[in-house]
């Protein structure tokens, strides 16, 4: 995948390697523009992932953060532009999506439509995500790590407003349709831990459902997060849950957890990481499928169109990480047992099987 910019191909690149290129779609056009004179189409936003009922739409921007200037002057404009900016570009895309997803293209002129069914409906759930660059280097010298600090009690403008802006600070920028705010270093970090989309996905419902507590909610870093959701497990109920009882009755929550590197240094984590490495076969596999898909070089073909095929498809990459470990196991065992002596070796991301 190739963006624009080298950002751009960053966010890109991390897309297609955690949501996988059938789902994950780049830089696409709606045909707003005077596409019938020899004009073009208007970019929709930096990155869609599409997925069943849930579209995850991403902007992405780089404003360079005025080192002249006092720091809360400086960061109030900053973040006018970066997070301010990049909201409205979402609702924008949002709007479009919603009222017309059959005029989505992967081409500036509009001439190719998206492969796949834009999704429609009530049941339909957008994911609005905002990834500033430029600001680094800077955020390291007023936080632990490389990440914002939320605070919810800041409301819609309060994030840049002059009045009650804090330094490096994000609130809740929308009520109605909330949006994430991570920079490169952040978004990186979530994307290697959560590398699907089932996984992101409700990382992301976890995170909403943290930052728009009713009561007032204060956290130091995204790496607080990360690791208030790992030690979330709730054995009783099999499930994950950042949201305590105790928070919920709460009239202010303060997280202020310690760095990602004590969550890598555990044993568990460690062991985890070990095991996924075969996970990796399950995604190769479903690129495997999809690349002949696209390119229209499948060997046999069951199907008319590419979203007809996408369909299937997506049934393998419904899974999780864990799921997918468990199914890559299981086929890698059958598979071996049943290869038929002196066949050759095909290499995988992390596997190599007998064809």
């Amino acid at each position: 995948m190739n963006g624009f910019t080298k950002e751009e191909q960053y966010l890109n690149s991390l897309g297609g390697r955690s949501f996988l290129q059938f789902w994950s779609w780049p830089n696409l056009f709606r045909d707003q523009g005077d596409v019938t004179k020899h004009g073009d189409g208007k970019e929709i936003c930096d990155l869609i992932v599409v997925f069943d009922n849930d579209i995850i739409l991403f902007s992405d921007k780089k404003i360079k953060f005025n080192l002249e200037k006092d720091v809360d002057i400086a960061w109030s404009r900053w973040a006018r532009k970066a997070i301010g900016e990049s909201a409205k570009q979402l609702d924008g895309a949002r709007r479009w999506l919603q009222k017309y997803p059959e005029r989505i293209y992967i081409n500036k002129l509009c001439t190719n439509k998206i492969p796949i069914k834009i999704p429609i409906g009530e049941g339909v759930v957008f994911h609005h995500i905002v990834v500033c660059h430029g600001v680094e280097e800077i955020i390291s010298s007023f936080n632990v790590d490389s990440s914002f600090m939320f605070d919810s009690s800041l409301k819609g403008n309060d994030t840049w407003s002059k009045e009650k802006a804090i330094p490096f600070c994000v609130g809740e920028v929308e009520q109605e349709h909330f949006i994430h705010v991570f920079n490169e270093y952040t978004i990186g970090l979530v994307l290697k831990e959560f590398d699907t989309t089932k996984d992101f996905i409700h990382y992301l419902g976890q995170r909403e459902a943290l930052l728009s507590l009713n009561g007032r909610v204060r956290v130091n870093s995204e790496s607080s997060i990360i690791n208030l959701y790992y030690n979330s497990f709730n054995e009783a109920t099999n499930e994950r849950a950042i949201v305590t009882n105790e928070m919920l009755n709460s009239d202010c929550v303060v997280i202020d957890g310690e760095g990602i590197s004590n969550l890598y240094d555990t044993y568990s984590f460690r062991y985890k990481s070990s095991e996924n490495k075969v996970s990796y076969f399950w995604d190769d596999m479903i690129e495997a499928f999809t690349y002949h898909i696209l390119n229209n070089s499948a060997e046999y073909t069951n199907f008319i169109s590419h979203s007809e095929a996408e369909e299937g498809i997506r049934e393998l990459a419904r899974s999780n990480r864990f799921e997918r470990r468990m199914l890559a196991e299981t086929f890698l065992e059958f598979y071996y047992k049943a290869v038929p002596v002196g066949c050759r070796m095909i290499g995988f991301h992390n596997e190599a099987i007998l064809c």
